[in-house]
């Protein structure tokens, strides 16, 4: 529930600072701001992220108290209880931390190739679930939180939550997942920065497919910014 919540919560932020300025028409005054593409690029990555791990952790949070209370309604005999151990918070929040950094670029870029706000959405539709999916393979309680695991991206930090609900504390795996899920937030935002780099990407909205854009982009990286082909 925790993966499911980041990545909803990231959804209306991502678009409505992407296709939405471009639908708004309010990317042009914004490019008039004394400050770079990058600077704007980041700040907007921020505003999503936090968002997402906002939504994430306030949605389980009101899902632990909620849970709590109807388990105890049921206590009894069956003595059924949930609880989050305060000694697994701190991997929680730095997986969540990292999970919604991860989410808010991927939504960033995808978002970034939708001229309204309407298209946005189908666009970031296909993400979640091919973001959620992975986690099904992972529903078995006897599934280990092996080494393995931990260099599969969205996964790994779903195993790493369930481990840390659970008490149980594989060190090696969760280093290895924090590390994993860093790496890709930097490859996912060093691709974000390229794809907005592009002169009149953002105002214009993209001139082919995804492929065609990263085409274009590295080109111009490559010719300089003096001319080519590709500068605008």
């Amino acid at each position: 529930m925790l993966v499911i919540m980041l990545a909803i919560g990231a959804i209306y932020p991502a678009i409505d600072t992407t296709a939405g300025e471009r639908e708004n028409g309010t990317w042009e005054t914004m490019m008039t701001t004394a400050t770079s593409r990058q600077n704007i690029l980041v700040a907007k990555y921020l505003y999503v992220a936090t968002m997402s791990f906002a939504a994430g952790s306030l949605n389980v949070m009101a899902m632990m108290f909620t849970m709590r209370s109807n388990l105890a309604l049921l206590g009894g005999p069956s003595g059924l209880s949930f609880q989050v151990p305060l000694s697994s918070l701190p991997v929680m929040l730095a997986g969540a931390a990292l999970l919604a950094l991860f989410i808010a670029a991927g939504m960033l870029i995808i978002a970034s190739f939708a001229r309204t706000f309407k298209e946005g959405q189908s666009l970031v539709s296909p993400f979640i679930i091919a973001f959620v999916l992975p986690l099904i393979f992972i529903q078995n309680p006897s599934q280990e939180f092996t080494t393995g695991i931990a260099f599969i991206p969205v996964v790994n930090v779903a195993m790493m939550f369930r481990q840390a609900i659970v008490g149980s504390f594989e060190w090696r795996p969760m280093v290895i997942t924090l590390v994993i899920e860093f790496v890709f937030v930097a490859l996912a935002l060093k691709l974000a920065t390229t794809i907005v780099d592009r002169d009149g990407f953002m105002l214009e909205g993209p001139r082919g497919s995804f492929l065609q854009t990263m085409r274009h982009a590295l080109s111009r990286r490559r010719g300089g910014n003096g001319g080519g082909p590709f500068a605008a």
